[in-house]
């Protein structure tokens, strides 16, 4: 009961952080952030499930995985592929991440439907930490490395092309002349 009076609690607080991050800091930092953020309310609440820690933390804890995680993702399919796609392919840009979200969605419940009848229940933290751990590190370092921050563009002008990088023209030189 404790814990489900605050899982609203943290999820408002986190997401709302995200809205404000986003606007003042920009979309790649929120991103980043909020990717982080869920990781370590994710790593709370499972060890606060795990070691029966007070039932107000670990409703919160939740509650601000879910915030930071619809945070993170409401910036990137939301706001992000909208900045960065041409108008031409906002839409197919927007399905391609839901149609990707699904995909990872049936495969965790497919690997969890699975283990869980042959695990000792007592690891059921430890499964699920596996599942999601590796796709937020692995988000938050394509983020950090690869993807361009789109705060402030100008959407009539975006071409998708923002961010790659000039390509090097190799002057072919003869010697002697």
């Amino acid at each position: 009961m404790f814990t489900l009076f605050l899982y609203p609690v943290g999820n408002a607080l986190f997401t709302l952080i995200s809205g404000f991050v986003s606007d003042k800091f920009g979309r790649k930092i929120t991103i980043i952030a909020m990717s982080c953020s869920a990781l370590a309310c994710y790593l709370l609440f499972i060890l606060s499930g795990m070691f029966k820690w007070t039932p107000y933390l670990t409703g919160f804890a939740i509650g601000g995985f879910m915030g930071s995680y619809w945070g993170a993702g409401d910036t990137i399919g939301g706001i992000m592929f909208s900045e960065s796609s041409p108008t031409n392919l906002r839409s197919s840009v927007t399905v391609i991440n839901t149609l990707i979200n699904g995909v990872m969605g049936a495969l965790a419940t497919v690997i969890s439907m699975i283990l869980l009848p042959v695990i000792p229940e007592k690891m059921f933290g430890y499964m699920y930490l596996g599942l999601t751990v590796p796709g937020l590190v692995g988000a938050i370092v394509i983020m950090w490395l690869f993807v361009g921050e789109t705060r402030g563009l100008d959407l009539k002008k975006v071409t998708g092309t923002e961010w790659d990088k000039p390509k090097k023209i190799k002057e072919e030189t003869q010697e002697g002349e």
